[in-house]
């Protein structure tokens, strides 16, 4: 999608095929029953050995429009890893700016995160404990007009604002700019 948008911007003549397909208006109408209807394979999906679970979107969209907007950055560890396996500039200040562009795009924010009595009890002990923990980055953006519910039994989990999946950001961007998008 961030290709996509980028090509497009450029003014490269620009195709985006999605296996899935639109299935309801991405900013609008946001309820979890209506993502959860929508993972691979039912969300059965494991890893090669079995030991994790993979939910994977079947929407145009696909995680971003589903899944739970967690937006965690990769561990230094990691991108040293992606370095050493032959990815040039992951490692360094260049790869930090583009993940800042993505992050600003895609609205990230802690303010969206709000903790349930679980996660309450959870970050009491924590602190009890003397460890660290942060609330997590989410790509929601509160609008005060968008209807958004999710799966949390959360106080606040229906709040007015929408995720700001690749549908709503990087390929309306590519649309305006010229690009084409096919479904299914």
């Amino acid at each position: 999608s961030v290709v996509a948008a980028r090509a497009a911007q450029a003014g490269l003549s620009v195709v985006v095929l999605d296996a899935g397909e639109q299935v309801f208006d991405a900013k609008r109408t946001q309820h979890g029953s209506e993502g959860a209807a929508r993972f691979l394979r039912g969300g059965s999906l494991y890893s090669e050995t079995g030991q994790m679970g993979i939910l994977a979107g079947t929407a145009i969209g696909g995680g971003t429009l589903i899944n739970s907007m967690v937006c965690l950055r990769p561990p230094a560890r990691i991108r040293e890893l992606w370095a050493r396996e032959g990815l040039d500039g992951v490692d360094g200040p260049a790869f930090d700016e583009y993940l800042d562009r993505v992050w600003d795009r895609l609205g990230v924010n802690t303010e969206a995160t709000h903790y349930n009595a679980n996660t309450r009890a959870m970050v009491t002990g924590l602190s009890e404990l003397g460890y660290a923990h942060e609330r997590l980055p989410r790509n929601f953006v509160a609008d005060g007009e968008s209807d958004f519910c999710g799966f949390s039994p959360d106080d606040n989990a229906h709040q007015r604002g929408y995720r700001a999946s690749t549908v709503v950001t990087y390929l309306d961007d590519a649309a305006e700019a010229g690009a084409r998008v096919f479904e299914r």
